[in-house]
């Protein structure tokens, strides 16, 4: 059973912890500083998507890539209480870095947009 993540399921990924309990700023550790594009893509530096791989310095401690920039991922829950928009979370290639923050959040119709620099991330529950 794969299903998109909640945005509580995937801010737990992305933001984790630092060793002092606080929350990350961005999906890599505190000590990688802001970012560069050595850590993620964003702000047109390549100027299109690029492969899950391609930066692994910008991973996230637990292994997870591109949880910041790259593509904004759709969540499985309503950005707002009318549920007239579903969230998305991620920054993109397109933005500029703070949309790479784990707390950064963006909302759209999937019915009536495409663009590139949208995407999923897919999980599967433990039976």
């Amino acid at each position: 059973m794969f299903r998109l993540p909640t945005e509580i399921e995937w801010v737990w990924a992305a933001a984790g912890r630092e060793k002092d309990g606080s929350l990350r700023k961005y999906p890599w550790l505190k000590s990688r500083g802001e970012p560069t594009q050595e850590l993620a893509n964003y702000n047109k530096n390549v100027g299109t998507t690029t492969p899950v791989d391609r930066y692994p310095q910008g991973a996230t401690p637990e292994g997870l890539l591109d949880m910041g920039g790259n593509v904004w991922e759709w969540q499985g829950n309503y950005y707002d209480d009318d549920k007239d928009f579903f969230a998305l979370r991620g920054g993109s290639w397109y933005l500029w870095a703070s949309s790479l923050c784990c707390v950064s959040r963006y909302d759209l119709i999937p019915d009536n947009f495409w663009y590139n620099d949208l995407g999923f991330r897919v999980v599967c529950p433990n039976p």
